[in-house]
């Protein structure tokens, strides 16, 4: 590949290839499902053969989607709404004793409004902060739902769970995250 095409292909990869495959991702087509689905498979042995399977038709996607991730220049707080299992609160209960990091295992929606969050989960609400320069993604502009003020966390964001307690009014647990940096893992 001559210079001028490679230096074509690299500008397209850094604007347009970002943002389609943002556009895609929040569309909550098969993309999302299959590429979640798939990351977080990751780590678990027993499926180590079908998620790489997966690697050569998935990871071109994954790879251009990770690329538009930027940093944030501020401190933020964001939130994420889930119905989680009995058992799925209580790993998250023996980090907080335990002092154990962990990692999510697939880009992650997130949004900068408790309401919108609370909205989309039954019986948890995640409470993360965010350190300046976190890296994330605001994807907004490429959402069909832009009022949701939408943010991707990047696979393999690196937090630590400062707490978990359930809330008798709301009747949900909330679960609050701080970011790490990888190299704090």
């Amino acid at each position: 590949m001559d210079d001028q095409t490679a230096s074509r292909t690299e500008k397209w990869k850094q604007t347009i290839g970002r943002k389609i495959c943002a556009k895609l991702y929040c569309m909550g087509s098969f993309l999302y499902r299959k590429l979640n689905e798939t990351m977080r498979l990751q780590g678990d042995f027993a499926f180590e053969t079908l998620w790489k399977s997966k690697v050569p038709t998935l990871a071109p996607f994954a790879v251009l989607l990770n690329s538009a991730m930027n940093f944030n220049r501020t401190h933020m707080i964001v939130y994420r709404g889930v119905t989680m299992a009995n058992e799925q609160i209580k790993q998250f209960r023996l980090c907080v004793v335990s002092e154990r990091k962990i990692q999510l295992p697939a880009f992650t929606s997130r949004t900068l409004n408790r309401d919108v969050a609370e909205f989309f989960g039954s019986n948890v609400l995640f409470v993360i902060d965010l350190e300046k320069d976190t890296s994330s993604l605001d994807v907004s502009p490429y959402s069909n739902y832009p009022n949701e003020q939408e943010l991707w966390l990047f696979d393999g964001f690196p937090a630590k769970v400062t707490s978990c307690h359930f809330g008798e009014t709301a009747n949900k647990w909330t679960i609050k995250l701080s970011s790490l940096r990888n190299s704090d893992l």
